[in-house]
């Protein structure tokens, strides 16, 4: 009856930590400008939509070595420079995986501005006529330029490409793409901060022997856990997050009353490769365990999956270092229990 007590109370204690945590997340300012912005190309670069290069194969073949250039202009302002560099990071993966161009560094490019309208291309700041485009194409030794744009206008989100046969100025290719989103849509999409409570089972099981050999065995142990989550300032496929977690044994209670709890930091990288067919991320995670008058480092490392909306599944490989868990005396079995090494984790999530 004592010992049942004592678990009541420890989980009593655990919803109380929750409801606290739940709360803090309640009031939650919202996200700066920048940040939605930034969450809204995200998005919008995430369409596979955005980003069609399928149309370029019918490029004349003299065209082969491209320098990629972003315009600026009014309506690009307010897009930070860590936006454009994940913009551009994107599109030169995908002009890289079509395998028709080679692409080359322009450190010229960054002193020129090319203005892209309906009709024509604008060339102002260092380089004022097509002339000059022209001479710098042959001083970087490419055939043309693939430019592109990004701009928010009411909500809306787009983005311009185009590639500029840098001999003529002729514009040979152009695909442009723009999905509008709401800043509530976009908070609610990408949150620099949100919460994930999951349940996960552990691969952990435990024995004790009595004097006739006879073995009592209990199941996998049993994780409950909240964990607060961040997303990277600096490169948006990475998080990072702080959780706390209680877990035990729900079988053999009786005779093997296993129960502690753990404070854990974790990191996570997406996949952009995957993220048009299902988005992956891999992550690794270090924590402290507490549990029956014990203690151990804990070390996780797998794949997390999207599951249904906002859910997700984390398959993974558990390390604790070898414990020794002393028993209170039960019939004639053993007092010692050694717990611990490596096994498997399947951890089932929603995030708030």
């Amino acid at each position: 009856m004592l010992q049942v007590v004592k678990q009541l109370s420890n989980w009593i204690g655990v919803a109380l930590i929750m409801s606290v945590c739940l709360q803090i997340h309640a009031q939650t300012p919202p996200a700066p400008v920048n940040m939605v912005i930034h969450s809204g190309f995200v998005n919008l670069m995430s369409d596979p939509k955005a980003l069609v290069f399928t149309d370029l194969y019918e490029v004349p073949p003299s065209i082969k070595r491209v320098a990629l250039y972003n315009s600026n202009d009014k309506l690009s302002k307010e897009i930070s420079k860590q936006t454009r560099t994940m913009i551009e990071g994107q599109i030169l993966s995908e002009l890289l995986n079509t395998k028709r161009f080679e692409i080359t560094a322009c450190v010229e490019c960054d002193q020129i501005n090319v203005i892209l309208n309906e009709e024509q291309v604008k060339i102002e700041k260092a380089i004022e006529s097509n002339q000059q485009l022209r001479k710098l194409a042959k001083i970087i030794a490419v055939d043309a330029f693939f430019v592109w744009s990004a701009q928010v206008v009411n909500q809306q989100y787009r983005i311009d490409m185009r590639l500029i046969r840098a001999t003529d100025n002729q514009v040979l290719w152009t695909h442009q793409y723009a999905k509008k989103t709401t800043e509530e849509d976009v908070i609610k999409d990408f949150k620099s901060t949100q919460w994930e409570m999951y349940l996960s089972s552990i691969g952990f099981k435990m024995e004790r022997t009595s004097s006739t050999l006879s073995t009592l065995k209990s199941g996998q142990i049993s994780v409950f856990g909240l964990r607060r989550r961040e997303a990277s300032t600096f490169y948006p496929h990475l998080n990072y997050g702080l959780g706390i977690e209680v877990f035990g044994n729900i079988t053999k209670r009786e005779s093997m009353p296993f129960f502690g709890g753990s404070i854990n930091g974790r990191l996570s990288l997406d996949f952009p490769a995957l993220q048009k067919y299902i988005p992956t991320s891999t992550y690794i995670e270090v924590g402290q365990s507490i549990y029956n008058q014990s203690q151990a480092l804990i070390f996780k490392y797998g794949l997390e999956f999207p599951f249904a909306k906002n859910g997700i599944i984390n398959l993974g490989v558990l390390y604790s270092p070898e414990n020794t868990i002393i028993w209170d005396a039960f019939e004639d079995y053993s007092t010692e229990t050694v717990f611990g090494g490596a096994t498997y984790e399947i951890m089932l999530g929603y995030r708030l």
